[in-house]
């Protein structure tokens, strides 16, 4: 049995409990949500064929999981044929996406591979899979100290 007592609400939150309801206990979790959620909550959430080209700029949707990082991007008809996709460890460049002989470049979060990347068309959104590069490379600098 669960020793309430030493409960960090003492005997109040019993009381509290027992005379909250199912629509009192609703509300106090929407009120919850509203104060600790962004109020700008849609620009996270925006599907990707909205997100794909705002005032002639090309508005990616990317997210990554622990291995890779995704690109969802929304195609009119017209271009789903001639589009070109390169990439290097922090950028991919999309060509012929927005018009003809155009690139647009999309900054990547983290560095990716140089291999191992899908792209994929499917009901008239391009989708980029790339894996993320784990292989990070650094040098360590010395510090000299300057004797005057």
């Amino acid at each position: 049995m669960f020793p309430w007592k030493s409960f960090p609400f003492n005997g109040d939150f019993t009381k509290i409990s027992e005379q909250m309801g199912p629509k009192d206990v609703h509300s106090y979790v929407n009120e919850l949500i509203e104060k600790f959620i962004p109020q700008n909550l849609e620009r996270y959430t925006q599907p990707a064929d909205k997100a794909t080209e705002q005032n002639g700029q090309l508005q990616p949707t990317i997210f990554e999981s622990l291995d890779d990082v995704y690109i969802k991007l929304s195609l009119s008809d017209n271009n789903m044929t001639d589009i070109k996709i390169s990439h290097t460890s922090n950028q991919v460049i999309v060509e012929n996406i927005l018009e003809a002989g155009k690139r647009e470049y999309i900054s990547l979060p983290c560095p990716v591979s140089k291999k191992g990347g899908s792209a994929k068309i499917e009901d008239g959104i391009l989708q980029i899979k790339l894996p993320k590069n784990i292989d990070t490379q650094y040098t360590e600098l010395t510090i000299k100290e300057n004797n005057i």
